[in-house]
C-alpha cells in the first residue's frame, strides 16, 4: 500500500466556523417539507416534519437511519408549479382554500372578505385542521389537528391577536411572533381589513389546496443542496447523497464550502459492478472529499406493510458518525469492533440487487475497488454491511481511505478553530509560539492515542517562523503526521509440515 506525503498549506486568516459535532446533510424527495434546510434529531421530527417513507419516498428512510444517532439538516424540495394549503378566517366563517395558492405571490387582493389565513408550512396534501374561536378585540383561539383515517389529533392550541399586544405575562400575541417558526403554519394578515364583528364560534375547517406539483427535478435538486453553500448557518461534516444524483455538487460544496464535511454518495440503483464502474468514471471525479456505495438493498416497510428498495447511504452516515468517539479514524467497513465498522442493521433486509461475495475477492468486488467504489454486500453470517473504505481519490495515498481523510480533517479543523485563531492578531513570540505548540500537541496526542495516527511533530519556533515570515505578519505552524495503516485484504498461510517434524523445527520457520 504506496503511500505519499502531502503538505497541506491554508491560510486561515479570518476563518469562521462553528464548533460542529457529527451533523448530516440530505437533500431528500419527500411527501412534505420545507426547502430550507430543517436541522432533525429523531425519526419523530422527520415524520412529522417531512411524511412517512414508502417505496415512493425511499429517502426517509435514509434520513429515519442517520437520524438515530446524529442530528441532520434536511431539504425537501418542491417544484416551482407546487402550490400551499390552508384555510381562511372571514367575520362569520373558516373555509378551507380549495385551490392551494403559491405563498410568495399570495395577496389578499383577490381575497378583501379575508381576515387572515393559515398556511401550511409547506405544500403537500394536506391534513391538518383548524378550529377558530373569536375571543374579544382581535382576539382569537387556534386549536390545530392533524387528520387521519382514526379521526383528528390535536396538535396545538395558540391564542393569538392581529394587534400587538401581550397577555397577562408579558408575552406577546401578536400573530406573527406567536406562530414565528411554528412547524406546522405559517399566517398571513390582511392589512386592508377592517371589520370587527366577529362571528366565530369553535369553527372548524379542513386546510385545502395543497400539491407538491410535479416531480422534482435536477434544478430544484440543485437548489436544495445550494443552501449548504452557508457552512455557518448549515455547519455539517456527513454529506449525503442518497440517489446517486449529486456527487458532482457535493464534491463541490466540500471544496468550496464546507472543507471539514465528507461526502458519501450512492451509485444509482440498476448499476452492476460494470456499470457502476462507468457511472463513477463518467463523473470524472478524483477527490478524498467522498466516497461511493453500490448495491441497493429490498427491505421491509413496517410503515405501510410493504417493501421498498433503498440505498442504504443513510446507514452508511450513521456508521460515519459513531466514529465521533475516536476521532473520526475508524473505517466505516467490515465487521463491527466496539461499535465501529460497517456492519448495516437499521431495516429488515430481503434481498440485495447484486450477489456480490467477500468469499474469495471474487472479480467484480476487486473491480469497483480498483474503481473506487465500496460495495454493500449481503455476509451469510454477519449480515448487510459495507466492504470497502476508499474514497473517490483516484491514486492511492494515505488519504484514498476515509478513516484517514476524515481524521486528517478532525486534526486540521480543530487546530484552527483552537489554536490558531487564538493566535490572531497576537504577537508571533516565544510565548505564544510555545501556546500553539502545547495546545495543537494536546489535540494530537488523544489522536494518537485512540489509533488514528502512529505518530506526529508539532515546529513553532523560530525555525519556522522567521525574520521573512514576522515581516510579512505571519504565523506558521507546522504539524507532521504519520497515518495508521489498516488491513484490507487479510490472508491465511497454511503450511502443511512433515511427519516427525520437532518443535525446535518449527520455532525456526519464520
Amino acid at each position: 500500500m504506496p503511500y505519499r506525503s502531502k503538505t497541506q498549506e491554508r491560510d486561515y486568516s479570518g476563518f469562521v466556523q462553528p464548533n460542529i459535532s457529527e451533523i448530516g446533510a440530505m437533500v431528500i424527495k419527500a411527501p412534505k417539507g420545507q426547502k430550507t434546510p430543517v436541522l432533525c434529531t429523531s425519526e419523530e421530527d422527520i415524520l412529522r416534519e417531512f411524511g412517512a417513507p414508502s417505496s415512493s419516498y425511499p429517502d426517509i428512510f435514509e434520513a429515519i437511519a442517520f437520524c438515530s444517532v446524529a442530528p441532520c439538516y434536511i431539504s425537501a424540495p418542491y417544484h416551482s408549479d407546487a402550490l400551499f394549503g390552508g384555510m381562511d378566517v372571514q367575520i362569520s366563517g373558516v373555509n378551507g382554500f380549495g385551490t392551494g395558492r403559491n405563498i410568495d405571490t399570495f395577496s389578499f387582493d383577490a381575497f378583501p372578505d379575508v381576515s387572515h389565513a393559515f398556511f401550511a408550512t409547506s405544500p403537500y396534501t394536506d391534513n391538518l385542521v383548524g378550529k377558530i374561536t373569536y375571543i374579544s378585540g382581535k382576539k382569537f383561539k387556534l386549536d390545530l389537528y392533524k387528520s387521519s383515517s382514526v379521526g383528528n389529533e390535536l396538535l396545538n392550541s395558540y391564542v393569538y391577536s392581529l394587534n400587538i399586544e401581550k397577555d397577562a405575562f408579558g408575552k406577546s400575541l401578536y400573530i406573527m411572533d406567536v406562530f414565528d417558526n411554528n412547524y406546522y403554519v405559517i399566517p398571513k394578515v390582511n392589512s386592508n381589513f377592517t371589520g370587527t364583528a366577529y362571528n366565530l364560534s369553535g369553527l372548524t375547517a379542513n386546510f385545502s389546496g395543497g400539491t407538491r406539483g410535479s416531480e422534482i427535478d435536477s434544478a430544484d435538486i440543485l437548489a436544495g443542496w445550494n443552501n449548504f453553500r452557508f457552512a455557518n448557518k448549515y455547519p455539517v461534516r456527513i454529506m449525503m447523497d442518497t440517489r446517486g444524483d449529486s456527487a458532482v455538487t457535493v464534491n463541490n460544496l466540500i471544496q468550496t464550502y464546507q472543507p471539514y464535511a465528507q461526502g458519501i454518495c450512492a451509485i444509482p440503483m440498476g448499476n452492476d459492478a460494470t456499470e457502476a464502474v462507468a457511472f463513477r468514471q463518467g463523473l470524472g471525479i478524483d477527490s478524498d472529499d467522498i466516497g461511493f456505495y453500490t448495491n441497493w438493498a429490498k427491505i421491509k416497510d413496517n410503515y405501510n406493510n410493504s417493501f421498498a428498495w433503498i440505498s442504504n447511504i443513510g446507514s452508511v452516515g450513521k456508521k460515519f458518525a459513531k466514529m465521533a468517539d475516536i476521532f473520526d479514524s475508524g473505517s466505516p467497513a467490515g465487521i463491527d469492533e466496539n461499535g465501529h465498522g460497517g456492519q448495516l442493521s437499521d431495516w429488515e433486509v430481503i434481498e440485495v440487487e447484486y450477489d456480490y461475495t467477500d468469499s474469495d475477492f471474487n472479480s467484480e468486488l476487486e473491480l469497483l475497488d480498483n474503481a473506487q467504489i465500496n460495495p454493500i454486500i449481503k455476509d451469510i453470517n454477519y449480515g448487510l454491511m459495507i466492504y470497502g473504505d476508499k474514497t473517490s481519490q483516484v491514486t492511492l495515498s494515505d488519504t484514498s481511505y476515509v478513516g484517514t481523510s476524515r481524521v486528517y480533517k478532525y486534526i486540521i479543523k480543530n487546530i484552527a478553530e483552537q489554536v490558531l485563531r487564538l493566535q490572531e492578531f497576537k504577537n508571533n513570540d516565544i510565548p505564544h509560539r510555545r501556546t500553539a505548540k502545547v495546545k495543537t500537541e494536546a489535540i494530537l496526542n488523544p489522536v494518537r492515542r485512540e489509533g488514528g495516527i502512529t505518530d506526529f511533530k508539532v515546529v513553532c519556533d523560530a525555525s519556522n517562523n522567521t525574520e521573512d515570515v514576522l515581516d510579512q505578519r505571519q504565523f506558521l505552524l507546522d504539524v507532521y503526521v504519520v497515518a495508521m495503516a489498516n488491513s484490507q485484504e487479510v490472508k491465511l498461510r497454511f503450511t502443511r509440515m512433515p511427519q516427525g517434524t520437532i518443535d525446535i523445527n518449527l520455532s525456526a520457520v519464520s
